[in-house]
């Protein structure tokens, strides 16, 4: 609680869906944990603002279903899908609910998610953690500064609202063109362990945001061609508090042979 926690990846490099897993995992292994108010239904809020609509709706299908292609599926099949991997309408009053919104690019700023926190807990939903795709989206509250002071701004609204509000907020940002390239060098000459390659000089724009969050943390999709399996490797950049038991770094397998949707 009252931390924010910042996962970074290239473009295209599995940020969003990285998130949805994170979203499922909180909704299925917190089920009857105690939260502040048990009057009300614990909430994941997840603010989508990268991939529109339809996207998301694939990426959901495959980490709540299955890593079957959609189409050979009626509607019917895939709601049942669904239902039966818990992206549903919740009955149980221990089960987390999931709040999903959309907005598009600098729609909504940082005070706007306080207010949609505050909208959730006056219709009966505590809001147990804030899940938002991605920080660059967000609206700063200076328009006109320059890219890396807006970061650094919104970077720091987040970090007093987590305080605030006293919930983890997880979000995510990208890599520099530097950061890219090197990822994209690495697998050109079929490297292992790229994301150990990658770190704090390669954050976009903002030194500001490293500054600010709790837990910033490098995200790169490996692949294993014996395996035949896709990873996703973690490296942990900057950790506030005692991390003497922390991993520094770690892959996570995806589920499924040459697939990168579902973590296992």
């Amino acid at each position: 609680d009252a931390r924010v926690y910042n996962f970074i990846g290239a473009t295209g490099g599995f940020k969003s869906g990285l998130l949805l897993n994170l979203m499922k995992q909180i909704k299925m292994y917190n089920k009857g944990r105690p939260h502040k108010d048990p009057t009300k239904r614990p909430t994941i809020l997840f603010l989508s603002q990268e991939n529109n609509i339809w996207e998301t709706f694939l990426r959901i299908f495959g980490i709540f279903g299955t890593t079957e292609n959609i189409k050979k599926f009626e509607p019917k099949e895939i709601m049942k899908i669904l239902k039966n991997g818990g992206f549903c309408t919740v009955q149980d009053d221990m089960d987390i609910d999931i709040e999903f919104r959309y907005y598009g690019n600098m729609d909504i700023s940082v005070p706007d998610i306080k207010g949609i926190v505050q909208e959730l807990e006056n219709s009966g939903k505590e809001v147990i953690i804030i899940i938002q795709d991605y920080i660059e989206r967000l609206r700063p509250p200076a328009m006109g500064s320059e890219k890396r002071n807006q970061l650094a701004d919104v970077s720091n609204q987040m970090h007093d609202l987590a305080i605030e509000l006293d919930i983890p907020i997880i979000t995510a940002s990208q890599f520099n063109r530097d950061g890219v390239s090197i990822i994209e060098e690495a697998r050109e000459k079929g490297n292992a362990d790229i994301g150990k390659k990658v770190g704090t000089g390669n954050v976009s724009e903002s030194f500001g945001m490293l500054k600010n969050f709790d837990m910033n943390i490098s995200i790169v999709i490996e692949y294993d061609s014996q395996e035949e399996r896709f990873y996703l490797s973690f490296r942990r950049l900057k950790f506030r508090g005692d991390d003497s038991t922390s991993i520094e770094y770690f892959l996570q397998p995806f589920m499924g042979k040459d697939s990168k949707i579902q973590l296992l």
